[in-house]
């Protein structure tokens, strides 16, 4: 099974993991020719060394020309993935991906009005976010690993106001994963970078066992003095079962609630991917009859499904 470790010490964005990815070998020129499957046009994808601190590196650009439309929703975002070229499994985990983003921004914010980009920007946003998923495909990666998440400090505007680091979407999006802050007061962990990682990693943590073969740096926009903006890449072999034969139960014990829930639940449940929904009847404390809800389900569906 190939592993891809993300060693987040200086936070996580979308175009540094583009950068790891191809510092770690993955081949451009087959990366744009999958990209050419977006229904966008006038955009290129543009790399460059970049050393910050004692690391060198890879930095990906991606630089859009002047479009006709003027902003996209981020819901427009999702439409332009569904009328794409993209296989279905990329479209679906792309897709997955988006929608981590706009129930993050519907928490935090009420709804998702707000995430609206301008045109240039939402492109460079697409291609970074498909670009990763597809970096991972053919890099023949099998299962996403990642440290936990520096996310910075400092403050950062939002909607046109100053707020403290994390923003409150970025807090959304890392909820359940081990965060910390260090380094500079900036902020290192991006929303795209978040929404990313949060949905393709399947477990965190420390360093993975795993037979090291490829490590690649990708470089942040900024840098900063006696600070690496750097996210390292390692990819591996481990000798452990392969993801394809992983699978997750999530359990929930319920007790005093209506019987005509159940059934929607397990339908939110099935619709949202998971293998098997199944209930079983339990004895709870002081002899009070209950249920336990049981879900089947491939690893990088777990935060989906338990916040269902």
């Amino acid at each position: 099974m190939k592993i891809a470790y993300f060693d987040c010490f200086s936070g996580v964005s979308g175009d540094m993991i583009l950068g790891a990815m191809v510092d770690a070998g993955l081949e451009l020129p087959r990366l744009k020719v999958r990209l050419n499957q977006l229904p966008l046009k006038g955009f290129e994808l543009k790399t460059r060394s970049a050393q910050r601190g004692p690391f060198i590196g890879t930095k990906v650009d991606v630089h859009v020309q002047p479009q006709k439309q003027k902003s996209y929703e981020i819901h427009e975002l999702e439409n332009v993935i569904r009328h794409s070229r993209l296989d279905d499994s990329t479209k679906k985990t792309v897709e997955a991906i988006l929608e981590r983003w706009i129930k993050a921004e519907i928490k935090a914010h009420g709804s998702a009005k707000s995430l609206r980009f301008q045109a240039e920007e939402a492109i460079d946003l697409l291609v970074d976010i498909v670009g990763c998923v597809l970096g991972l495909s053919l890099m023949g990666i099998d299962e996403v690993m990642a440290s936990s998440l520096n996310l910075g400090s400092g403050v950062v505007d939002v909607h046109g106001q100053k707020v403290q680091v994390p923003a409150p979407t970025t807090a959304e999006l890392v909820r359940g994963f081990t965060v910390y802050a260090s380094g500079p007061p900036q902020e290192l962990t991006t929303p795209t970078g978040a929404a990313i990682i949060t949905t393709l990693v399947t477990s965190g943590g420390s360093f993975p066992e795993m037979r090291l073969q490829k490590v690649g740096y990708g470089a942040g926009n900024r840098e900063f003095s006696n600070w690496p903006n750097m996210l390292r890449m390692l990819v591996g072999e481990s000798q452990q079962v392969t993801q394809t034969d992983r699978m997750i139960l999530l359990e929930t014990n319920m007790d005093d609630l209506n019987p005509q829930v159940y059934e929607h639940v397990m339908e939110r449940l099935f619709a949202a991917g998971a293998m098997d929904v199944y209930l079983t009847p339990i004895t709870m404390k002081k002899g009070r009859p209950g249920m336990l809800l049981s879900v089947l389900a491939e690893p990088h569906q777990a935060t989906a499904l338990s916040e269902i």
